[in-house]
């Protein structure tokens, strides 16, 4: 309100001032290049200059800037609005958590029901209601072999942290992997004897599980690889998980996807004629890419994705899987752990210096959220801990839900009713975790709090 009545003269602020808020400038100024400044919005913010009824024209200044950038950012087209699917994994498993934690409540059930059926905007064939229940259907398959829900739907181990930890989904999933496998406990049972050493390890894990966002730069330090015990484990669950997605695709297609997948979408013709592959019933792979010689065997979820049949809408997003390669991975998290050297992450990974301490940021608020999460897992987080073992993991068959397996479960009973997880129930392993992740935390966030003096 002071800007508008012209007691402000001059407003400095991240681009976040220029959505929503009606400010209208004689004059728009952008300082220093960053990889976040794109033509939406760039658009955005110098629409503001030129003040409607006063001004005939607004002035738009670059400083600091590369004059490759500024064209670029000019000429190129505003980016187009596509659909995706509405539901990801981490929204059905907070669905569930929702739907239990309410104790079946008639509120939470409408606004699940409204939730998933409400019109999506959405680029796409009819088959697309349908292809969004039969992807529900198949993360709530994933959840269940991930043991995030038992067979009535109840969230089970960390699926409070888990989906707490929604905004880096892979890399959640990954790290509940790790937890209940016993990765993470043989990982800091040691923490005691050689706690430097110990929070070390853990940090280079989880760089390489939450340091994955930041490929825009275009230099960086390598991080080292993960230990070969947890990339093992990812390796067999991205396994896992890419035979599930098979299935889920094999099975929309046999229901749903009748027309031929080989006729040009303009013209009509018939593309390449007989089709001939390894395989000579063709389902699921696009027939286009099977000209070259590929059947319906798919290497990786990256394959899958990149090359299946039309009418089927399925992208990378959708797969909740992490590459256990990090080779192209930004090291800046596990280094600025080691050093805490603002500058070097400048020098060494190309991030800008008033990007620094947002991805300093994003990463303190996760050994946060990871942290609150162990406490309340330990102490009475929702679900029951059991050995992640005991229960059938058969990618193959159904999945089964025997005595033996139930009696697996150890959990304890609210006042209010709703199952919970005691401390003796609770393995005595992940107190050591969370003791590392605590000291983790203390030491990362002493380096961090140094930038700001």
């Amino acid at each position: 309100m002071l800007f508008r009545k012209g007691y402000l003269r001059v407003v400095i602020a991240t681009g976040t001032l220029s959505l929503g808020i009606n400010m209208p400038t004689r004059s728009s100024v952008f300082v220093g290049e960053s990889v976040y400044l794109n033509s939406l919005n760039y658009r955005q913010a110098a629409g503001r200059a030129g003040r409607r009824g006063f001004d005939n024209l607004g002035n738009v200044v670059f400083h600091a800037f590369s004059h490759a950038k500024v064209e670029r950012i000019m000429s190129s087209k505003l980016p187009s609005l596509i659909g995706h699917f509405p539901i990801s994994t981490s929204l059905v498993l907070r669905l569930f958590i929702l739907l239990h934690n309410s104790n079946e409540s008639d509120h939470a059930k409408h606004t699940i029901n409204t939730l998933l059926t409400q019109g999506k905007l959405v680029i796409g064939g009819g088959e697309f209601k349908e292809q969004v229940l039969h992807h529900l259907r198949f993360s709530i398959e994933f959840l269940r072999r991930q043991k995030l829900l038992d067979s009535n739907g109840r969230p089970l181990n960390f699926a409070g942290l888990t989906s707490h930890l929604y905004y880096v989904e892979n890399s959640s999933f990954a790290l509940h992997v790790l937890l209940c496998n016993g990765y993470m406990k043989d990982l800091c049972k040691n923490i005691n004897k050689s706690p430097d050493s110990t929070c070390l390890e853990l940090m280079l894990v989880l760089a390489n599980l939450f340091g994955r966002d930041q490929k825009l730069f275009p230099r960086h330090r390598s991080l080292p690889p993960l230990p070969d015990a947890a990339a093992e484990l990812l390796e067999n669950q991205n396994e896992r998980t890419l035979r599930t997605y098979v299935t889920y695709v094999e099975s929309f297609v046999k229901s749903y996807c009748n027309n031929s997948d080989n006729v040009l979408p303009f013209s009509g013709l018939e593309c390449g004629g007989k089709i001939t592959t390894s395989e000579p019933n063709l389902k699921s792979r696009s027939s286009f890419v099977a000209l070259s010689g590929h059947g319906d065997n798919f290497t990786s979820v990256d394959d899958l994705t990149s090359s299946v049949r039309r009418g089927v809408l399925i992208d990378g997003a959708s797969v909740p899987h992490l590459q256990v390669d990090s080779s192209t991975v930004n090291g800046y998290l596990y280094y600025f752990y080691i050093h805490g050297d603002v500058k070097k992450l400048d020098q060494d990974h190309g991030i800008p210096a008033g990007t620094v301490w947002f991805v300093l940021k994003d990463f303190s608020l996760t050994l946060a959220a990871i942290e609150a999460g162990l406490i309340c897992f330990i102490k009475d987080g929702p679900g029951a801990y059991y050995d992640f073992k005991d229960e059938g993991d058969d990618i193959d068959g159904d999945i089964q839900d025997d005595e033996d397996d139930q009696e697996s479960v150890t959990s304890t009973t609210t006042d209010d009713g709703s199952s919970g997880v005691s401390s003796e129930a609770a393995d005595p392993g992940f107190k050591n975790v969370l003791k590392t992740v605590t000291l983790l935390r203390k030491k990362f966030e002493e380096k961090f709090r140094k930038m700001w003096a």
